[in-house]
């Protein structure tokens, strides 16, 4: 089962950490904006290369960050396409 958070640092940076079967990944990113309080970035951030099925953990973490509240209750972030 996959464990997927995000958060947003001190310095308004989203940190996003994922867990599943022992394996773990972990991004910081600078948002591209934010409007009232909704953060955005950019889809091709999440950068999941090299991992196994990287694809489906990529759209895994997409789905999560988009539709879940953060580890601190913060907003869902909102993916943008590049």
């Amino acid at each position: 089962m996959k464990e997927i958070t995000h958060t947003i640092n001190k310095d308004g940076n989203v940190m996003i950490e994922v867990s599943w079967d022992g394996n773990s990944y972990g991004a910081v990113l600078i948002p591209s904006r934010i409007i009232e309080g909704v953060t955005y970035i950019k889809k091709s951030w999440i950068d999941t290369f090299g991992l196994d099925d990287s694809i489906l953990i990529k759209e895994d973490i997409i789905d999560a960050i988009t539709t879940q509240r953060g580890k601190y209750n913060e907003n869902p972030l909102m993916v943008e396409d590049d």
